[in-house]
């Protein structure tokens, strides 16, 4: 079974495992989500072995990482503002896909500085009608500073990552408007545990983990979602990821 510590949740939502028939169909959209995700990035990377995306890069389809989370948002979120902010999150995405690919003019010029302008003056007349609330979430600098930790820090971009078979022994994950994935389903763990923080601000991480690594969140979002589709179902835990998490205006998605 999963834990999950939540410090709080303002205008987003953090998703849990159901029972019964919304479980069932929770996993099954789920399953319908990743299969895409894996059929299409093997089309892209085919498509570029044979050198036939027209000109393209695999890297200028970066926003189809958050177009994923953005349309499973949308079928899957329980809140009003989670599908607000899932279909934001989409059509920004779109706009930055057809802008990547060249597909049309976009006055992007325009288009993203409106798009901050309009989520500052949100989060400001959040912060100014809201009761204050006190964050737990702060990353050690012994950890920030870890050279042997993982540290991925995008600004403005995407990017995949395979671990590997490497040791795995946390680390930090700080994204501001981009996408990230990262695939930990190989890598081995120096101890029985390890943390991993994850900031995310008008982006989309996807945590691939182990089956046999238990999933411990600790998260804070503000109209963003973090979901855990991870299960130990008949495997044998061996080791644990503690994940404490600050998700504003995007989205954290973990599976094995």
């Amino acid at each position: 079974m999963h834990q999950y510590t939540y410090t709080y949740a303002e205008c987003g939502s953090h998703r849990k495992h159901g029972q019964g028939r919304s479980k069932r169909c929770d996993e099954k959209r789920g399953g319908f989500c990743f299969s895409f995700l894996l059929i299409g990035t093997g089309v892209l990377f085919l498509l570029s072995h044979l050198d036939m995306l027209g000109g393209y890069t695999v890297s200028q389809f970066w926003p189809l990482l958050l177009v994923l989370p953005a349309i499973s948002g949308l079928i899957r979120s329980c809140s009003r503002s989670g599908r607000i902010f899932s279909a934001l999150v989409f059509v920004f995405a779109s706009m930055a896909l057809v802008n990547s690919l060249r597909l049309m003019v976009v006055p992007w010029d325009v288009i993203w500085p409106v798009t901050v302008v309009v989520l500052g003056a949100s989060t400001l007349a959040w912060v100014a009608l809201s009761p204050r609330k006190k964050t737990r979430f702060a990353i050690p600098d012994a950890v920030a500073s870890d050279s042997e930790l993982l540290q991925t820090r995008i600004v403005c971009g995407g990017n995949e990552e395979d671990f590997g078979s490497a040791e795995f022994k946390g680390g930090v994950v700080d994204i501001f408007m981009g996408g990230y994935e990262l695939d930990l389903r190989a890598a081995q763990m120096a101890s029985a545990s390890a943390e991993l923080f994850v900031k995310i601000k008008l982006g989309g991480v996807k945590l691939r983990v182990p089956q046999n690594w238990k999933v411990t969140i600790d998260g804070e979002t503000f109209m963003g979602q973090i979901g855990d589709d991870t299960s130990n179902r008949d495997v044998e835990i061996t080791n644990e990821l503690k994940i404490t998490a600050l998700v504003r205006q995007g989205a954290l998605e973990i599976e094995n």
